[in-house]
């Protein structure tokens, strides 16, 4: 193949994952109602918390920017505590998603970036990649200590 065809294959892949996004899908209904109508989405509030799928996990919405999440990319402060207790958790590795349930995809490369400040527990994660109206979920896998669980911030994204 040529280095053109290449580039043309390459560009198609990563058009792929939204080809699931017609005009005319009843998902993509994108007007402030939808939103309002959205029972799986949280409100946003400021330090808003979510325990993990199994209960193993606290992770503690610090600060958003923008506040409240909003279309295109978003920058968060998190914390991370072990559920039911109050001490944070260092040393974690996470992974972060964006994804679409209702459209099956999620945002195109590069994934988050999730560093650790130096407060205790502690992270940041940059670029998280809404970029379209309607539901998303950040799907945040935890890892401390051998123990895994997932983390799931639902939101609606207005238009």
């Amino acid at each position: 193949m040529t280095q053109a065809t290449w580039g043309l294959l390459l560009s198609l892949l990563a058009l792929a994952p939204l080809s699931g996004c017609a005009a005319d899908d009843t998902n993509t209904t994108t007007t402030d109602l939808r939103c309002a109508e959205e029972t799986r989405a949280l409100p946003y509030t400021p330090g808003m918390s979510v325990d993990s799928t199994d209960g193993i996990w606290s992770l503690t919405l610090i600060d958003a920017s923008p506040a409240p999440p909003d279309k295109g990319n978003n920058d968060w402060l998190v914390e991370l505590e072990a559920t039911g207790s109050t001490t944070p958790v260092d040393g974690a590795t996470m992974t972060v998603q964006e994804f679409m349930p209702d459209h099956g995809h999620g945002a195109p490369p590069p994934p988050p970036l999730v560093t650790p400040t130096a407060d205790p527990g502690r992270y940041t994660i940059e670029n998280i990649n809404l970029w379209m109206p309607g539901y998303w979920e950040v799907r945040i896998d935890v890892d401390s200590d051998s123990t895994t669980d997932r983390v799931i911030f639902p939101f609606c994204i207005e238009g």
